[in-house]
């Protein structure tokens, strides 16, 4: 599922920023984009149309689950978080209780199922820290 999700996301985002990451590149200027986005469009460009497609499998055999989980509930109570909220300066939780995140996007990784099978998502805080 993991990987399903991060090969459609970075998909996505290559071809919506694509066209503004080019013209930066074309005027050999500072990219506006974050480190993260310019690393989603590399990927997304490197991808093959087999993995693309072999994604979307996934996705929809996940699909297929969810709608089958929802003809006898009405709900499903997920994880939204990983993470208390973190200061505004980080880009991203560099870990999470001690284990090194090997992508920036790792941390958001509980929202996976709920995402890739396009659930509306709350958050509900549930929990206390020392703050």
């Amino acid at each position: 599922m993991w990987n399903s999700w991060t090969t459609i996301r970075s998909k996505l985002l290559s071809d919506q920023f694509l066209t503004e990451y080019s013209e930066t590149k074309v005027f050999n200027s500072e990219p506006p984009l974050k480190p993260e986005i310019l690393w989603e469009i590399n990927r997304g460009i490197a991808l093959s149309n087999e993995s693309i497609e072999e994604a979307k499998e996934i996705a929809n055999e996940w699909n297929s689950c969810v709608t089958n989980l929802f003809t006898k509930y009405d709900v499903l109570a997920l994880p939204s978080t990983q993470v208390w909220p973190f200061p505004a300066e980080w880009r991203w939780p560099k870990s999470i209780a001690g284990h090194k995140m090997d992508t920036y996007h790792r941390w958001m990784q509980v929202v996976v199922p709920g995402t890739l099978a396009g659930l509306p998502c709350v958050t509900i805080p549930v929990g206390f820290n020392e703050n």
